[in-house]
């Protein structure tokens, strides 16, 4: 059964202050006080779903990409069947999911948030030829519903409207022109500062954090990790210091909350080269111990990868060489895996024979002590525990080499 956090609570709460109020009881009243402060957090934080998404003969559902936010992960899934059965957990308000439909060259989007379980989404086309959904849907609502107040003033800001106007002119030339790249962020800098001040007085609404936590900070770290130029160390702790200082705690406390600060938090201050690696103790996907501190002595390898990341899979043949080059009591190499599906997770390892330590970091502890917010990162760490090498991206022969090349030139002084 799935429970409706808010709901549940306050009829609880209703019922217990209720009684307290009646007999005058003072156990009854301390009963209240810690259900108003203790049961939120622990029903809030985790909440199961179950979402089917299924269409008329106008969708291809084939050609339907979804993703969602499960307030931890942005999780992509790439469907290859008629019918599509979502299942898992969330850990925010609600459960945001994103379709993507792309059909004869037409393209095209729907948003939604689903708090309530089990959902259903039927899709159709409409008369422009779109996706669409029908009034069948179950338990479900669009995010940028603009008959809502607080949507409307972000869809609204005049910035927004100068950045897609500017993107619609010289979009083909950005990254291209520097003077194109260059009005881009700033135009985007400007956006990120009236979204944050209509955040600021709207903070008390959902929907005003995870448009912040979304528009502004994720597109920031995607900035920061390909180019720090324009969104450096000091602007993203500028975003740090506001989301602390102007959302209630009951969103900056909670899971989601919480991850955005970690990832903030890595990405101000992430482990550099020639830094103590930081130490962890877990399990292999064996249910072996693996302690960190015990390979002092070894190389270590740290690869982050997924199996949707394509560019993660096309590394995995050059990782395989580097493992073929050196002995196990030299190298130690330990896959960290960003799935969510431990049986596909596993059967790729057997597929692509990956014969190395692998941990499948469902709950992100190691991704997030290591500050990582891309895929695939490459972390070398030496005999004595510091880090020597960090690479972000697709290996290739030339990244190969100076791995191993650290690693003989570490044995031979």
């Amino acid at each position: 059964m799935v429970i409706n956090g808010n709901r549940f609570y306050k009829h609880i709460l209703k019922i217990t202050c209720r009684i307290s109020i009646l007999n005058l009881s003072l156990r009854s009243f301390i009963v209240c006080v810690v259900i108003l402060f203790i049961l939120p957090t622990s029903l809030l934080s985790q909440q199961n779903f179950d979402v089917s998404i299924v269409s008329d003969t106008s969708v291809n559902l084939k050609s339907l990409v979804v993703q969602y936010d499960n307030g931890l992960n942005l999780i992509p899934i790439l469907n290859k069947t008629d019918t599509l059965h979502l299942e898992g957990k969330f850990f925010s308000r609600y459960l945001a999911l994103e379709l993507y439909y792309s059909d004869s060259g037409r393209y095209s989007r729907l948003d939604f948030f689903i708090d309530r379980c089990p959902a259903t989404i039927n899709l159709f086309k409409n008369k422009q030829n779109k996706l669409d959904y029908n009034s069948k849907s179950q338990n479900v609502k669009p995010i940028y519903d603009t008959t809502n107040r607080i949507v409307l003033i972000f869809k609204s800001l005049k910035e927004t409207k100068l950045i897609n106007e500017f993107l619609q002119q010289y979009g083909k030339q950005l990254y291209k022109t520097d003077s194109v790249t260059n009005r881009f962020f700033q135009l985007t800098k400007l956006r990120n500062a009236s979204i944050m001040q209509a955040a600021k007085k709207n903070r008390e609404d959902y929907f005003s954090f995870w448009y912040f936590k979304n528009e502004v900070i994720t597109q920031a770290i995607s900035f920061f990790v390909d180019d720090t130029t324009y969104f450096n160390s000091s602007y993203l702790h500028f975003l740090l210091v506001f989301l602390r200082s102007n959302f209630p705690k009951r969103y900056v406390d909670s899971p989601e909350g919480i991850q955005i600060i970690n990832r903030l938090e890595g990405l101000i201050a992430p482990p550099k080269e020639k830094n103590i690696a930081p130490l962890f103790v877990t399990k292999n996907i064996k249910g072996n111990n693996v302690v960190l501190n015990n390979l002092k002595g070894k190389y270590v390898l740290l690869d982050f990868w997924a199996t949707w990341c394509g560019p993660c899979m096309a590394s995995i043949p050059l990782i395989k060489q580097i493992r073929a080059d050196f002995s196990s009591d030299s190298l130690v190499i330990i896959g960290v895996d960003k799935d969510r599906d431990f049986n596909l997770f596993k059967k790729e390892i057997a597929r692509s024979e990956m014969n190395w330590v692998h941990i499948f970091d469902v709950k992100n502890k190691i991704t997030n002590l290591y500050g990582i917010t891309a895929f695939p990162t490459t972390i070398l760490i030496d005999k004595h525990g510091a880090i020597i090498y960090r690479h972000i991206g697709l290996l290739n022969n030339d990244d190969k080499k100076k791995i191993e090349g650290l690693i003989i030139g570490k044995h031979l002084l």
